[in-house]
């Protein structure tokens, strides 16, 4: 017998909600973003405000509009990717950052080279026809601003102050401090998950016969250990 909740759901692309990612879970240092994320959560408390799945969030969440496919958004994404087999940055140290809300966000400060640099604005330039966005940096895009969230939805100033002193203090943990590159961009949408090879120039379908060699992907199945309040997050 078929699974009654599961046939009956259906799929409304224009309302789904999607970001656009670059995925770092194929990069060589994936484990010590996975290690120093579960450090903090435990130094501090903060198991639930952990980011499960360290990423550089490049643009959404968003929904589409009226009449637009996801394909239209993937086919802006390889149109942005267009002469890019891979991209550069720096990872330079702890960022502290604020949304337009009232929380606050603990990442590893990114740097990016002029040929990501490059490629972040061209998603922009892409997609913001194609989609409405829910996240303000879409609409005024800086790579001044691009990060890697560790800790997310913190709300109590004082509480806030106290973690970034000891984080950065004498015997805080240490941060991230290295060149990279990564070459996997990602489409998540609510019910799938696309992945553009930047390398091969070509899309790939996480659930599809050829897959990445990572499928399970938080920290605490790729690094070993548990780690169950860690969250997903688009920041």
């Amino acid at each position: 017998m078929r699974n009654a909740g599961r046939a009956g759901r259906k799929t409304n692309p224009a309302g789904d909600r999607y970001t656009v990612s670059l995925d770092l879970r194929e990069t060589p240092w994936w484990p010590q973003l996975c290690t120093t994320a579960r450090e903090v959560g435990i130094r501090f408390g903060l198991g639930s405000k952990v980011v499960g799945t360290p990423h550089i969030t490049l643009y959404g969440p968003f929904t589409l509009r009226a009449g637009v496919s996801p394909g239209r958004v993937r086919a802006g994404i390889a149109a942005a990717a267009k002469g890019h087999d891979s991209l550069e940055f720096a990872i330079s140290g702890w960022k502290r950052l604020k949304s337009r809300g009232l929380s606050e966000v603990i990442a590893h400060d990114v740097i990016a080279s002029p040929g990501f640099a490059d490629f972040y604005c061209a998603i922009v330039r892409e997609l913001s026809g194609l989609t409405v966005t829910h996240k303000w940096q879409d609409r005024h895009p800086d790579p001044g601003y691009l990060h890697i969230s560790v800790i997310l939805g913190l709300y109590y100033q004082a509480r806030v102050e106290d973690i970034w002193q000891a984080l950065i203090g004498d015997a805080g943990i240490a941060p991230l401090v290295l060149t990279a590159n990564a070459s996997n961009v990602s489409l998540k949408g609510t019910f799938r998950t696309w992945i553009f090879d930047l390398s091969r120039q070509r899309w790939l379908h996480r659930y599809s016969g050829e897959t990445l060699s990572v499928t399970p992907g938080k920290c605490e199945e790729k690094c070993g250990g548990t780690n169950s309040g860690t969250r997903e997050a688009g920041q």
